[in-house]
């Protein structure tokens, strides 16, 4: 009863989470299908090559017609059906080295569709963050506008009644259309946000607030995935290359094979039987003890591959430790913007408040009081984005530091 009960909420609970449900909408995308699709084909590979080293049984035909026999038992028209059965006893390693090389693909293609659900849930955090910033900055901009807009209507009294000059109003109403352009360009942006947000999602969504990450406490850094995937690519290479080198040991065929003759003689003088059948066991064994080198070069080729994605291999894991203590960093910096970004807007506020007493009764310019004005409104949308900055950036620690992020949502 608890369990149904927790699965009927489970549709509610992803509601409640927006940025939650969002991530699990990209998660369904064309990427991640195809991703699944790389593993299903390795996955098949794989089958394959074991099976194909498994006894396999054909079956077959022949018809011999022969216009004039010579000899008295030579029939005039033969048909032997068989049915013969191969099986590969020994082939220098070559099954194991294939076997292993595509296990290690397959094993490369599932670190890497988990690192492309890590960079898909990255991305729509970043998304997701830069909108509600977006909405912020248009929020601000539209206060601003509507007391530009209280301002130019009460200047516009004061003109009518002589007590101020007209390019004091003047002033104000550049200031207004200047904001209203600026409001237009940040819902230009948010709009364009939108459309990334649905190209990854699939989804229309304007990113409800309400969402957050936890913050990161006691984190060991993991092995990032996309380096997973390149260990195991490389090891992969590594297996090629052995099967490359198997082409210089000997290799061992056994073969059955069971004919039935049905046999037809222009005369038969001597009464040989017209049906009989024969069993053939054979035991097939070659070595290719000489080919100018072409196996070893083969070989070697493949080792170099192998050795060069080693030395890749290398470089990516030192830059992903970089990227890493980068992302520490970040984080530590994007947390202190936040006090710092309180501090500015408890400033502005009581700048624009002190500011806009003298402003009323003209005891300071229009610049002093536009620039107390725009520093108010800018530090309220500097501080929601200094707070949506730090969600991402502990998205990126998280991911850099090879821990889900999905599994860091509240």
């Amino acid at each position: 009863m608890n369990i149904k009960y927790i699965l009927c909420l489970f549709p509610l609970i992803l509601n409640a989470n927006p940025l939650l449900n969002l991530v699990e909408k990209s998660l369904q995308n064309e990427q991640e299908i195809s991703a699944n699709f790389q593993i299903q084909e390795a996955d098949s590979q794989l089958n394959a090559i074991k099976n194909s080293y498994l006894p396999s049984l054909s079956v077959g035909a022949n018809y011999i017609n022969t216009s004039e026999t010579r000899l008295l038992n030579d029939p005039k028209d033969t048909l032997a059906p068989y049915a013969k059965i191969t099986y590969s006893i020994y082939d220098g390693g070559k099954k194991t080295a294939l076997i292993k090389q595509v296990q290690n693909i397959k094993k490369s293609k599932e670190y890497s569709l988990k690192n492309i659900k890590n960079l898909l849930t990255l991305n729509t955090v970043k998304i997701y963050y830069n909108i509600l910033s977006i909405k912020s900055s248009i929020k601000a901009k539209q206060l601003q506008i509507e007391q530009l807009q209280a301002d130019v209507k009460r200047l516009e009294k004061f003109l009518f009644a002589g007590m101020i000059s007209n390019d004091k109003l003047e002033r104000i109403r550049a200031k207004l259309a200047l904001s209203s352009t600026q409001k237009s360009e940040l819902l230009l942006r948010f709009q364009s946000l939108k459309f990334d947000l649905e190209e990854l999602t699939g989804v229309v969504s304007s990113a409800k607030s309400g969402s957050f990450l936890k913050n990161p406490k006691n984190m060991k850094k993991m092995e990032r995935d996309d380096i997973k995937a390149y260990e195991k690519y490389s090891l992969s290479l590594k297996e090629e290359a052995n099967s490359k080198k198997s082409e210089a040991y000997p290799q061992l065929i056994l073969e059955n094979t069971y004919t039935n003759y049905d046999l037809n003689f222009k005369s038969n003088p001597m009464n040989i039987p017209s049906n009989h059948s024969q069993n053939k066991l054979l035991l097939h064994v070659q070595w290719k003890i000489f080919d100018f080198g072409a196996t070893t070069n083969k070989y070697e080729a493949s080792l170099l591959k192998f050795k060069r994605s080693q030395n890749e291999l290398s470089l990516e894991k030192r830059k992903a430790n970089i990227r890493y203590k980068h992302s520490i960093k970040a984080l530590k910096l994007a947390k202190l913007k936040i006090n710092s970004e309180k501090a500015r807007l408890k400033s502005s506020n009581l700048t624009f408040d002190a500011i806009l007493k003298k402003f009323k009764v003209g005891l300071v310019n229009n610049v002093t009081y536009l620039d107390a004005l725009s520093a108010k409104y800018s530090s309220f949308a500097g501080l929601e984005k200094a707070k949506n900055d730090y969600e991402i950036q502990k998205a990126e620690f998280y991911y850099f530091a090879g821990i889900s992020i999905k599994e860091q949502i509240q």
